[in-house]
């Protein structure tokens, strides 16, 4: 009888292990996926911010000026 108990709890404890790795596998997925996100945001905005200044002297000598 205790050896059927060891083997269940063998089992259940694999199981949990299985468990928290492929929640641990999701999580580092979606780290990476916000990271990537953030990183992404970040060259975005200092893209706009560095051209910012010659899209805005564009744009004051296309469009005329009420």
């Amino acid at each position: 009888m205790e050896l059927v108990f060891t083997i269940a709890t063998a089992i259940g404890t694999g199981i949990s292990i299985a468990a928290i790795g492929r929640l641990a596998g999701r999580a580092t997925q979606t780290m990476r996926l916000t990271v990537r996100a953030t990183q992404v945001s970040v060259a975005l905005v200092s893209f706009v911010s560095r051209h910012a200044v010659s899209w805005s002297k564009a744009l004051r000598a296309v469009v005329p000026h009420g």
